[in-house]
């Protein structure tokens, strides 16, 4: 994998799932079938390998109140080809987010999305109507826990996510490293694109991934300086407010 595209680290920030007890599982199930034959069986928080080689009528059955969903694996096959054509597993996924279709569903209908990042609030609001106002290129810098914790740089360029990576900054003298404007000012010379730097600790951003709806309380705590948003841009403060007020 490039360098460019640090997957692990990025999952580690955007793939947050908020846990549910065992027995509140009820979401979609997935089956992959070959004519009726079910090749590959997944839901959310749930072992189905046991239904892998069953006829799919037997599951559809095994769970007449769920929603499951049935692809047919040649264009499965196919999906997952023409998706191997994109740089890194995030455009992937956001290819097969677009491109797959079911051959049926049946069952109660739940809103599934199949990419959990893609619920993100900060990656759904970067792919919003915020692209008319932000710059073509720029980036943003996440740093929990100071400056020994986890870090992460995300490149967009023209409203796509170009690049995710621990970024370096073995340029900096370390004691420089400590201070949020200095690393901003340092990541945006590096990088060549305007980069704005988020501080905070890794409860908080845990807190504020799984919930539905955390602008309220990110807005309130980058306006009480709990959390650093550095530089400090009254543009960007505009956008979150009008997540915060309006949900836009």
């Amino acid at each position: 994998m490039e360098l460019n595209y640090d997957w692990r680290n990025f999952q580690s920030f955007f793939f947050v799932r908020k846990d549910k007890p065992q027995l509140e599982i009820s979401g979609t199930i997935n089956l992959i079938i070959d004519q009726k034959t079910v090749v590959s069986a997944f839901s959310d928080g749930e072992e189905l390998s046991e239904w892998f080689g069953s006829p799919y009528d037997d599951v559809l059955k095994a769970f007449p109140h769920r929603e499951v969903i049935i692809y047919d694996q040649k264009k499965v096959d196919n999906w997952m080809v023409d998706a191997t054509h994109l740089p890194h597993a995030y455009d992937q996924i956001q290819f097969l987010r677009t491109h797959a279709k079911p051959q049926f569903i049946t069952g109660n209908r739940v809103k599934k999305d199949l990419s959990p990042s893609s619920n993100h609030f900060l990656l759904k609001a970067i792919q919003s109507w915020w692209q008319k106002l932000l710059p073509s290129s720029y980036g943003i810098f996440i740093r929990l826990d100071g400056v020994h914790g986890r870090s992460i740089l995300i490149v967009i360029k023209r409203g796509r996510l170009d690049s995710f990576q621990v970024p370096d900054l073995s340029g900096m003298i370390p004691e420089r490293r400590k201070h949020p404007t200095d690393v901003s000012r340092h990541l945006s010379e590096n990088y060549l694109v305007p980069v704005q730097g988020l501080f905070l600790t890794t409860e908080e951003w845990l807190q504020w991934s799984i919930s539905s709806n955390p602008w309220p309380k990110i807005l309130k705590s980058l306006r009480s300086g709990k959390n650093k948003l550095n530089p400090y841009s009254w543009g960007v403060l505009f956008l979150i407010a009008c997540r915060s007020y309006f949900g836009i």
